[in-house]
């Protein structure tokens, strides 16, 4: 299960921060929280969705390359210069 819940942090979903309470089986649970379950949830169940939002995310890092990141310093340093 810990592995899973990794996984989920890893995709890129964004998700409403709360405060993380202990609570008694009886309180109810904060709308955001239900979210936070439901998503898990729904990630947990969907294969094809977790592929897609692991696609997704190995596309966008890409976007931190060092090899593109090294061009676009080079490219902002050379328009100061100029």
């Amino acid at each position: 299960m810990v592995q899973n819940v990794l996984w989920l942090i890893c995709v890129g979903v964004l998700m409403p921060v709360f405060e993380v309470k202990y609570k008694t089986a009886n309180e109810p649970l904060e709308e955001r929280e239900i979210m936070w379950i439901e998503t898990i949830d729904k990630l947990l169940e969907d294969e094809n969705l977790r592929k897609n939002y692991s696609e997704k995310a190995k596309q966008r890092a890409e976007d931190f390359r060092i090899e593109k990141i090294v061009e676009e310093w080079n490219r902002c340093l050379i328009n100061l210069m100029a």
